[in-house]
């Protein structure tokens, strides 16, 4: 599974180079050539309604895919969008009123995606302040990206099934010949410049790219991310800032032990 994985993300960023004119115009096309192939990868087979419906009727309208759990009831809906440069907000997604119809009809959907193919969106209904996961299929290596998907939309992690096998182990990709000289820098080996600029961006370990304008903004995304997944809480507060007395990295008030 995992070698299928990693063709279907290395020939779904071939294609979106090779007719993204087309891919920007056509949602029919941005789902057969770029959707379909990674969720067929990700273990959901759209030729078996048991499991995956697509255009699945939702009181005046129909949201584009329906993967269906293991007991046949709806686990996620999927809302696909033409290629482009970013996704719409998902407030602003007509698959979110098609999930509030089946919720209301008893058929809880606890899942909603938005995706135009490169980009993948999960979000738990009901809480869209910030995505569960997203995914960024064009970022970094495709083993990165596979890992980055198999922890949003793998069939036995959504599904509700017992996995015949643990998640797949991705094998590494090794940059080829005549790609450009690797510019992301680990944070335990970055070691910033005095009156530098800060790093463009900041890649999260599920793939999503946050741009940075300040070295404030490195200290500041680090922190949001680090809550996001818990690691980060007001238990574990206040972080001192390293070899100072007076100062604070982190807390849950505004205030120094100075006082201040």
């Amino acid at each position: 599974m995992a070698e299928e994985l990693l063709r279907a993300i290395e020939q779904v960023r071939d294609r979106a180079a090779r007719y993204r004119q087309e891919l920007e115009t056509s949602e029919a096309l941005t789902r057969y050539a770029l959707i379909d192939p990674i969720l067929r990868a990700l273990g959901w087979p759209l030729d078996d309604p048991s499991v995956v419906r697509p255009e699945y009727g939702a009181g005046q309208g129909k949201a584009d895919y329906c993967l269906f759990d293991a007991g046949g009831k709806p686990a996620v809906l999927i809302g696909a969008k033409t290629l482009g440069p970013k996704l719409p907000p998902i407030a602003q997604a007509a698959v979110v009123s098609y999930a509030w119809h089946l919720n209301q009809r008893g058929n809880r959907v606890a899942h909603i995606c938005i995706t135009n193919g490169l980009v993948w969106e999960l979000y738990e209904l009901g809480d869209f302040r910030r995505p569960l996961h997203a995914v960024g299929l064009g970022k970094g290596t495709p083993a990165e990206a596979a890992v980055a998907i198999l922890r949003a939309l793998w069939r036995p992690l959504l599904a509700g099934e017992p996995a015949s096998s643990p998640p797949p182990a991705v094998p590494p990709t090794r940059p080829s010949s005549s790609s450009p000289t690797a510019t992301e820098i680990p944070l335990s080996e970055f070691r910033p410049v005095a009156r530098s600029r800060p790093p463009a961006a900041l890649v999260l370990p599920d793939g999503t790219e946050v741009p940075l304008r300040a070295w404030k903004d490195l200290l500041v995304k680090i922190a949001r991310a680090l809550v996001r997944v818990g690691t980060l809480s007001p238990q574990r507060c206040p972080v001192r800032l390293l070899g100072a007395q007076r100062r604070y990295l982190v807390h849950t008030e505004p205030v120094h032990p100075s006082g201040q």
